[in-house]
């Protein structure tokens, strides 16, 4: 490979880690949103401050949105 391929595939290495960190990183934001959703809306569900409906409504909202999210990252 001459010098300026070898350049540019440096190059296209460095930026697709840095791609694949940056997409992990908004995956584990995704689940841990999720979870703590769940958890602490299942808390209060379980004691009467909210309805198990507004918890639902709520993850369908999360769900909807990191959805779209996820449908940028692919584009």
């Amino acid at each position: 490979m001459n010098e300026k391929g070898r350049e540019k595939f440096d190059l296209d290495m460095r930026s697709m880690a840095y791609w694949y960190r940056i997409w992990f990183l908004m995956d584990l934001g995704e689940i841990i949103g999720i979870l703590l959703v769940q958890c602490i809306g299942g808390l209060w569900a379980l004691r009467g401050l909210i309805t198990i409906g507004t918890l639902f409504l709520f993850l369908s909202y999360i769900t909807r949105f990191l959805g779209h999210c996820v449908d940028y990252r692919i584009r």
